[in-house]
């Protein structure tokens, strides 16, 4: 995988739109570059972007029903 995406192929890499990783950029403050207009994204960026998301609630409630079992 290369190390630098634009914002099209970076959409594609996380299975969302264009538009969604402007707003990432825009609303979000995903990390980016710009090169003479053209927006880079790296893609080591926008996995922790993305990795800074994760739901941690989910793991507490499958500990929580192990633990009422017990």
């Amino acid at each position: 995988m290369q190390g630098w995406f634009t914002k099209k192929s970076a959409g594609k890499y996380a299975d969302v739109s264009p538009r969604t990783v402007h707003a990432w950029i825009h609303e979000l403050g995903l990390r980016h570059s710009k090169v003479k207009g053209t927006v880079l994204i790296k893609k080591s960026w926008l996995d922790e972007f993305i990795e800074s998301f994760e739901d941690k609630g989910a793991v507490d409630k499958v500990v929580n029903e192990v633990m009422k079992q017990l």
